[in-house]
């Protein structure tokens, strides 16, 4: 594993071929794996004075409650998990099951 920054990728027609770092050291490669940093993209939740992680994704319990009174999150912007969209459907089931549960609290 090298940590050195990666100054430009040379290939041709799309196609990797070397990996060319700032101190002009090379290797060959027809491939390789990008990690991309997630972070949310707007500061709503933080506006609501939810609490937020590392990524400023808004912290929730497992059926997508905050840590504000009837405040819901799901998805996204949670960032519980990677980012797809099967996964941010499922967080939302939920979120409205504990929606759901808390307003028949309210009721009875």
């Amino acid at each position: 594993m090298r940590e050195e920054k990666i100054a430009r990728l040379h290939g041709t027609d799309g196609k990797l071929e070397k990996i060319i770092f700032e101190d002009g050291h090379e290797i060959s490669r027809t491939g390789g794996f990008v990690t991309t940093e997630l972070y949310q993209g707007n500061q709503f939740g933080a506006s609501l004075g939810c609490a937020l992680n590392e990524n400023d994704g808004i912290i929730v319990d497992t059926l997508g409650k905050t840590n504000i009174n009837g405040v819901f999150a799901a998805g996204d912007t949670s960032f519980s998990g990677p980012s797809q969209l099967i996964i941010a459907a499922s967080e939302g089931v939920r979120a409205a099951a504990g929606v759901n549960s808390e307003l028949t609290m309210e009721e009875f």
